[in-house]
């Protein structure tokens, strides 16, 4: 094994204990907000079907999908420490290890978005399940779930990416920035479920927007991958 390899173990391993440390509040938080946003797309379907709506499945596969981004997404931030060893001063040994900065950063961000993935497919097939008792509709495409996973990992990793580069090389103004913009996320994906459905699906526009604040984080994440500067990080933790 090379030593590339036993670093991206150790680092895993971290994260993993990590992980393992904080298991049933993270279980909480995605249960949760999974009962809100399941409940939130029962109640709206229950109206449109109230108005006359008879064919509720690409509403139901819109909301499958969702859904399950919304919830990988919460594990995904939930697993993201990189505020949290800068305030603990457990940078060091991070940077101790025979890896350059970018490849440490990728490591922990893919990690999380690992936890993601995880919790993206059960978060899917619970979801689909639900809306089968419910509405017995069977709202599955394996079309809809690939294209949601990979779209929930891009904007993961390119987030990731980010929110590392804000948190470590960054001042304090704009790792909290990149922190309220988390929050941002989180309320605005309870919230929006609601005014987004339609009987036709989740609305285009929110798709776009989707895929506009995608291409924007890629192009974010490469810019701040270009940037990131051990010395920097090093500076500013000092600092």
């Amino acid at each position: 094994m090379t030593m590339k390899m036993k670093c991206l173990k150790a680092i895993a391993y971290k994260e993993r204990i990590a992980v393992r440390r904080n298991i049933k509040s993270l279980l909480f938080i995605i249960v949760v907000f999974g009962i809100i946003l399941l409940a939130t797309s029962v109640s709206k379907c229950n109206t449109f079907l109230n108005e006359g709506v008879t064919d509720l499945k690409p509403l139901l596969m819109g909301s499958v999908s969702y859904v399950s981004m919304f919830l990988s997404y919460v594990a995904f931030m939930s697993t993201l420490k990189f505020w949290q060893e800068k305030s603990m001063d457990a940078l060091d040994s991070l940077f101790s290890l025979p890896m350059s900065i970018r490849q440490v950063l990728t490591a922990k961000v893919m990690f999380s978005v690992y936890i993601g993935l995880l919790c993206f497919v059960p978060s899917y097939m619970i979801s689909t399940l639900v809306f089968v008792v419910a509405f017995k509709v069977f709202a599955f495409s394996a079309v809809h779930f690939l294209a949601a996973l990979v779209i929930s990992m891009i904007f993961q990793f390119s987030y990731g990416v980010i929110n590392g580069f804000c948190m470590w090389q960054l001042s304090v103004g704009a790792a909290k920035v990149a922190q309220i913009f988390t929050y941002v996320i989180f309320l605005g994906g309870i919230i929006s479920l609601n005014r987004c459905m339609t009987p036709e699906g989740i609305q285009m526009n929110v798709v776009y927007m989707l895929c506009s604040a995608l291409v924007l984080l890629i192009v974010g994440a490469v810019y701040a991958l270009v940037l990131t500067n051990k010395e920097k990080i090093i500076l500013n933790h000092i600092d």
